[in-house]
């Protein structure tokens, strides 16, 4: 595949992962006014996927995006067993590959793609004894800054600051 295609295994691996998280129950995604769950056509959520980042190639290279577009989509169900952070570095390659569309932010890929990394992020280890928000009870504000007090500090920031060599 080219360097402009996503691999299949992100793809699959992406898609495979969203049925596989609690049985892809809680992974849902809003289009065309429907909340429609991954798990139901996964065939389906795999297509628009790869179908939006052929579009991609087309909107930023023209039809010469075509020779980019590698063979045939692969499905392969598997077992995903890549560790949560790199499917959500996956989610990035594959927003990066297949935003240049007018549509992006509006296509159901753009959807899909956003369901399956808030899962993941849910999915992180620690996440669901995080606290909800964030107040005095949580927040360590003993520590400074030096950055924002460089920033404030006009006088301090100048001291700082390489002397004009002459």
């Amino acid at each position: 595949m080219s360097a402009y295609m996503v691999e299949d295994e992100t793809i699959n691996a992406l898609v495979n992962w969203a049925v596989q998280y609690q049985g892809g129950a809680q992974i849902r995604y809003r289009f065309a006014g429907e909340s429609i769950q991954i798990n139901h056509d996964v065939e389906r959520a795999k297509m628009i996927l790869r179908e939006q980042n052929e579009q991609s190639l087309l909107a930023r290279y023209g039809d010469s995006g075509r020779e980019m577009f590698g063979g045939p989509f692969r499905s392969e169900p598997f077992a995903v067993q890549v560790p949560i952070v790199s499917l959500i570095k996956a989610c990035h390659c594959y927003a990066y590959q297949a935003c240049e569309s007018a549509d992006w932010q509006a296509s159901e890929a753009f959807a899909i793609v956003e369901a399956i990394e808030s899962a993941l992020v849910r999915a992180l280890p620690g996440y669901g004894d995080a606290p909800w928000g964030l107040d005095s009870s949580n927040v360590n504000k003993g520590a400074i800054c030096l950055s924002q007090l460089i920033g404030r500090k006009p006088a301090l920031r100048a001291s700082l600051e390489p002397k004009a060599v002459r």
